[in-house]
């Protein structure tokens, strides 16, 4: 048995693994990232309505979204990559006798990104509507 030999092959065999690894990996990336972009433009058109209000947020990463309504208010969008839906995570800070409590609904969820945006914009409205209230 040629030991040298067999290392080399085996030094070759996980090289190979770990650049394809990366590959699709970087597929990945491309594929989820190019699915928010219907989101993202959007959320710029949205932004862009709100003339730079400072108490609402837009935050983007390559898998999450995130929109800030004020301190209290949190929508963390997600696309897992083994699924075609957006699923939101809207969170709620409360203030109650001094501590801060967090509520958490994890019962949004949108199958394509008109819907995921309509639901964005109706929380911006309400979130105005009742700041000023």
């Amino acid at each position: 048995m040629d030991i040298i030999k067999l290392l080399n092959q085996e030094i070759q065999a996980a090289k190979q693994a770990l650049e394809d690894k990366k590959s699709a990996d970087a597929e990945r990336l491309r594929t989820e990232t190019s699915e928010f972009k219907p989101v993202i433009a959007g959320l710029e058109q949205l932004e862009s309505a709100l003339d730079n209000r400072e108490d609402i947020g837009f935050h983007v990463s390559t898998d999450v979204i995130t929109v800030q309504l004020g301190r209290h208010i949190t929508l963390e969008t997600r696309r897992y990559h083994h699924s075609k839906e957006f699923t939101v995570e809207e969170t709620a800070t409360y203030e109650l006798i001094g501590d801060a409590v967090e509520h958490t609904h994890h019962a949004h969820i949108f199958d394509d990104a008109e819907s995921l945006l309509a639901f964005i914009v109706k929380k911006t409205a309400q979130y105005i509507v009742n700041e000023k209230a």
